[in-house]
């Protein structure tokens, strides 16, 4: 019926290109007609164009005369193989519904219990096959989301960042010798991350290693399982050509049975009676065979959806296979990146030796060129400071014992002389250089400067009298600025770690303090590597210091207690420190170190409106990770207040 439908819009086509050639020659005729009207209007026309009118004419006659013969072949044609067409469909159908359809209704019946059998296997390898098949490819699945999501991090936080860093480092190389150093110092903070996150990666390459091997012994186990439905299906196969020769023998069978049923017409003549028993039992076959046929509608459903879940394990299959493939050619190129990475940081190091000889070389001065006398100034656990003379000029010279002069101690010097020498200000203890003596120890040379902030307040502590506002101002703004300077040092900060009154040195000029400033860089290290807990003196050192990771909040809460010690000139007891841990962050830093720390007794002295205000703003700008230097002298223009 289709190809019949086909055909006859095919006509129509047919039938509407020849009206529409027919109007194009009419057309042409009109035209033609027109053209040769016209011509003979004109009295000056030729013989060539009548000829040509004449032609055009005769042309288009044969032309249409073709076209309506080949029409009319074609429509006889058509039409007569479409009816014989449908004369032997219909015949073949007849034919079908006489010798086929009959015998398939016994067919069915005995196919029933066969469907039924084969239903309760299917649904047995639906739920102890396939279940467990599809419950394996959704772990698959899972693991392989980790995967990428760990190279997603690995990619984003690890390479990205290492590739910015060095672009920033080869833009920065064209740079004056002053930036040079600066980059340099970045590098050795770098190239110490580098060597972690190169250990992490090797760490996670072994476990992606690990994995891949558990990857591919999980594949062998459904390779394997795949091997045993394979089994499985050609046994279904196998059973299906049983079935097949079981149903050629009922077909057999149905032939003898159909010579039984005419010796049964015989004599269903004789049992007329039984007839209506019969009809009946005949109703109830026909509804047992709508049943049978929902049935097999039900089981083909149930085989296209596991045909269907076949191709999607299939699909499956193939997508984790190319996952697969797509991580190796990750690993490959991550295994690539990181000997990138590797000879990179081969030639950092050189660099970074190669400017440490040269820093080193101009940091140290020449032996002898420091004369130190027998005036000492302080001892301590590293060493004792001496004056001294540095070419007509006096300086504070530290000299440092032997016996603590270990590998890891000369690092700490190191770092604390590298520090010293990079930073300049007013504010800050001025590094001259260091040097060796002729017993070959280790001299760090510096201003020397008259007096400790400590000394000053045990002295008025001892004298039962209070710094001067106008000095606690002076001091206070002198050791913010010099803090200030720290912690906004580029391109990294740095944390003083150990802010105390015995830290801060003094420049008296006829009885006044003209300037104070910050010395002691011993515990002083950058803001990305400042990981160890517990720096400096515990007495100045906020709750937060015992912590790994640190940042200029802890200066300034020691610059608080430091400014409360000037305040009351006095210090907490030792029971009372041990209460420092109990601190709250929401509680105001009056009761931070006023109540908790010094006492109900002390505490009475600083209790008024303007000391507590200042208290409680200190511990409003906690929250700014660097105070500028307008927010440190506004806190300290209002220390006036403090009685």
């Amino acid at each position: 019926f289709k190809r019949h439908e086909e055909n006859a819009e095919q006509g129509r086509e047919s039938s509407g290109r020849k009206s529409s050639g027919r109007g194009v020659s009419e057309k042409i005729l009109t035209a033609v007609q027109r053209s040769a009207k016209d011509g003979e209007s004109e009295p000056n026309t030729s013989t060539n164009e009548s000829r040509l009118y004449c032609f055009v004419v005769t042309t288009l006659k044969f032309v249409l005369g073709t076209l309506k013969s080949v029409l009319a072949i074609l429509k006889w044609f058509v039409f007569a193989t479409l009816n014989f067409v449908f004369a032997t469909l219909k015949f073949v159908f007849a034919t079908l519904k006489w010798f086929v359809f009959a015998p398939l209704k016994f067919v069915l019946a005995t196919l029933k219990f066969v469907l039924a059998t084969l239903k309760f296997v299917f649904a047995a390898i639906k739920w102890f096959v396939f279940a467990p098949l599809k419950f394996v490819l959704a772990t698959l699945k899972f693991v392989l989301a980790t995967l990428k999501f760990i190279f997603a991090t690995l990619k984003w936080f690890a390479f990205i960042p290492l590739k910015l860093v060095l672009a920033i480092y080869g833009d920065q190389h064209k740079e004056d010798n002053n930036n040079m150093r600066n980059e340099i110092k970045e590098l050795r903070q770098e190239n110490s991350k580098m060597h972690n996150k190169n250990q992490q990666l090797r760490q996670e390459k072994n476990q992606l290693d690990n994995e891949n091997q558990q990857f591919r012994q999980e594949k062998g186990q459904l390779e394997n399982e795949n091997q045993q439905l394979r089994q499985e299906k050609n046994q279904l196969d196998n059973e299906n050509q049983q079935l097949r020769q079981d149903k050629n023998q009922l077909d057999n069978e149905n032939q003898q049975l159909r010579q039984d049923k005419n010796q049964l017409d015989n004599e269903n003549q004789q049992f007329q009676q039984e007839k209506g028993q019969l009809q009946n039992e005949n109703q109830q076959l026909e509804q047992e065979k709508s049943q049978l046929e929902n049935e097999n509608q039900s089981l083909r459903q149930d085989k296209n959806q596991l045909e269907i879940e076949n191709q999607q394990l299939e699909q499956e299959k193939s997508q984790l296979e190319n996952e697969n493939q797509q991580l190796r050619q990750k690993t490959d190129d991550i295994i690539n990146e990181m000997q990138e990475t590797r000879q990179e940081n081969n030639n950092m190091e050189i660099e970074i030796q190669q400017y440490r000889e040269d820093t080193m070389s101009s940091i140290f001065s020449e032996s002898g060129s420091v004369v130190i006398s027998n005036e000492e100034l302080g001892r301590g656990a590293w060493g004792a400071v001496y004056t001294g003379d540095f070419y007509g000029t006096k300086v504070a010279v530290k000299e440092y014992y032997e016996i603590i002069l270990s590998p890891h101690n000369l690092q700490i010097l190191q770092r604390e002389i590298n520090i010293a020498s990079q930073c300049r200000h007013p504010n800050l203890l001025q590094f001259i250089c260091a040097t060796k003596n002729h017993q070959n120890r280790l001299l760090i040379v510096t201003e020397l400067m008259d007096m400790a902030l400590r000394t000053l307040v045990e002295q008025r502590a001892t004298e039962r009298s209070q710094l001067e506002d106008q000095k606690v101002e002076s001091i206070s703004l002198d050791v913010a600025r010099g803090l200030n300077y720290l912690h906004s040092k580029t391109p990294n900060r740095i944390i003083h770690r150990d802010v105390s009154s015995a830290n801060v040195l003094l420049w008296i000029e006829n009885g006044a303090v003209r300037r104070a400033k910050i010395s002691d860089y011993g515990s002083a290290n950058f803001m990305e590597v400042s990981k160890t807990a517990n720096p400096g003196s515990a007495l100045y050192a906020a709750p937060e210091a015992n912590r790994e990771k640190q940042d200029p909040k802890i200066d300034v809460f020691s610059y608080g207690f430091l400014v409360c010690e000037m305040s009351v000139c006095e210090l907490p007891h030792p029971e009372q420190i041990k209460r420092k841990g109990q601190i709250k962050d929401s509680e105001c830093w009056y009761q931070k170190i006023g109540g908790t720390l010094y006492g109900n007794r002390t505490a009475k002295k600083a209790n008024n409106a303007g000391c507590n205000w200042i208290l409680v703003k200190l511990k409003q700008d906690l929250t700014i990770p660097v105070l500028t230097l307008h927010q440190y002298s506004s806190l300290v223009s209002l220390l006036t207040f403090i009685p």
